[in-house]
């Protein structure tokens, strides 16, 4: 009888901060409750190989070119992968190390155990208080940095990811909670896969007011440094610039007389 397991992979920041890598976080056998953590330096491709040349997760590729989406897929297990992921009594591993187990009502603690045994002593109605996050309204912030930063609120404070849904609705105004009043009617609470995908997609893709400020950022007063460091800051969230389109761009914000005394065009 063939076996099959779901796989969640997320996509991260990169190490460089300008590109996306795409990461198996954990593996669950379907029909188990029970999911098996990837080890943090064993969670790219280069540790599945295998796996990440199935075609499902390919078109996972394709489905997450955005920063902080999640995809969980359900994958059967040829010959091969159970070799890898499959002790000879079908327990979970990763070749041949064991994984740690977590159990689904926990998934959200997968950064952090202790969080998870405080959300079990305490509500989520009284955790609430101790996130401390701008709310978001759809245009006063980028929005992949927004939602990475409540996960980590969330995490902080010991709200399981069932409940990270309800919890959403509290920090969001104006445009982005009628969204969220649109989608609640169309997504199941428990799913925050779903939600974490639709908030990404719905306001993400509005993300050229953000652009518009990077590409339009110019020197006015104050330190030449500190324009150039923040410019450049704002131009690494367009992951398609060179290093020389940046430093071109930083220099024709700066003013004439700075200009002209620069080399042109800047090489690195």
């Amino acid at each position: 009888m063939e076996k099959k397991a779901k796989f969640y992979f997320v996509s991260e920041t990169g190490a460089d901060s300008k590109s996306t890598i795409i990461k198996v976080k954990r593996i669950q056998l379907l029909d188990h409750e029970e999911s098996f953590l990837f080890p943090e330096n064993k969670q790219t491709s280069a540790q599945h190989e295998q796996l990440f040349e199935d075609k499902i997760v390919k078109n996972v590729f394709k489905s997450l070119k955005v920063r902080n989406k999640f995809r969980n897929v359900i994958i059967t297990l040829s010959d091969g992968l159970e070799k890898i992921y499959l002790d000879t009594e079908g327990n979970v591993v990763l070749y041949d190390e064991y994984l740690e187990e977590v159990n689904t009502a926990q998934e959200s603690s997968v950064n952090s155990v202790s969080t998870a045994t405080t959300s079990l002593e305490r509500k989520p109605s009284s955790l609430v208080k101790d996130i401390v996050i701008k709310k978001f309204n759809g245009d006063n912030t980028n929005a992949n940095a927004w939602i990475n930063l409540f996960i980590q609120e969330c995490n902080r404070v010991g709200i399981l990811q069932n409940k990270y849904a309800e919890v959403l609705r509290l920090f969001l105004e104006k445009s982005a909670l009628d969204w969220y009043n649109v989608f609640i009617n169309e997504i199941s609470m428990l799913n925050w896969e779903a939600w974490n995908n639709a908030f990404i997609d719905t306001f993400a893709a509005q993300s050229w007011i953000d652009i518009e400020y990077a590409y339009n950022y110019k020197f006015y007063n104050g330190s030449l440094l500190d324009l150039a460091l923040k410019k450049r800051r704002l131009l690494e969230m367009d992951d398609s610039l060179s290093t020389n389109t940046q430093i071109n761009m930083i220099v024709i914000s700066l003013p004439k007389f700075i200009q002209n005394k620069l080399e042109n065009p800047l090489q690195v």
